[in-house]
């Protein structure tokens, strides 16, 4: 699995796990080229002539049709219209995807916005709230402040539902926006801390047989869920 940046490269393996897709027992390597220069990365495992390659290869990667921006005089979150995400998904399948090799495209906008739209948005919401305590507390740590006591996963959990819960009349995409605000808008916030912090608590959550069938047919994780079928064999 070819992706582009560290945020796939940490959390897509612990994902697949709660799947039942362990890349681990599958043979499945995560190549993370750290750019959206995939195109010279994939072509390694194209051939132009018989014997092709049987080994199933997928690029997973980011729409990238922003859905917002932050106004620089306001400060405000814009929603952008006339956005045309699904010709660019065309466009990126149509580029990247030759014989073994298959694309998959997020929804929508990025990783990290696309999963706020989904039905993991209170752990992706809770992993940004832990993300900004671990870098909070590395600034007190190196400014010689008193460091206050790291909380436990429910609570962040909590933290966020409770957070979400209060935006329920919002627009699923200025949701979404608010969600991930530091991570993709401002960026404040290292989407690799995210995805690692976001990692853990998959780790921790015991999925139903029915949430983990309610994650299998969100169209906003439905990439990778795809992605992660094809290289697995499923």
């Amino acid at each position: 699995m070819i992706v582009e940046g560290d945020a796939e490269n940490l959390l897509l393996p612990t994902f697949a796990d709660k799947l039942g897709k362990s890349f681990a027992k599958n043979g499945v390597s995560v190549v993370n080229v750290g750019s959206t220069a995939l195109l010279r990365y994939s072509k390694i495992f194209a051939r132009q002539k018989e014997p092709m390659m049987q080994l199933p290869v997928a690029i997973v990667t980011d729409c990238d049709e922003p859905v917002s921006k932050i106004d620089k005089d306001s400060g405000n979150v814009i929603f952008l219209a006339d956005r045309t995400p699904q010709a660019i998904i065309f466009d990126k399948k149509l580029k990247y995807s030759d014989g073994n090799i298959k694309a998959y495209i997020s929804h929508e906008w990025t990783l990290e916005f696309d999963i706020a739209c989904s039905c993991l948005k209170k752990e992706l919401f809770a992993s940004i709230l832990m993300a900004r305590d671990y870098i909070n507390q590395d600034k007190a740590l190196t400014e010689g402040r008193e460091v206050k006591k790291h909380k436990e996963i429910n609570d962040y959990l909590t933290e966020a539902g409770t957070q979400i819960s209060e935006w329920d009349t919002y627009d699923p995409f200025m949701l979404a926006s608010n969600i991930v605000r530091d991570v993709v808008l401002k960026k404040n916030i290292s989407k690799a801390v995210v995805a690692q912090c976001f990692s853990g608590i998959l780790k921790e959550r015991n999925f139903t047989l029915e949430e983990l069938d309610v994650i299998r047919s969100d169209i906003y994780l439905k990439y990778l869920v795809d992605a992660i079928d094809y290289v697995t064999g499923a």
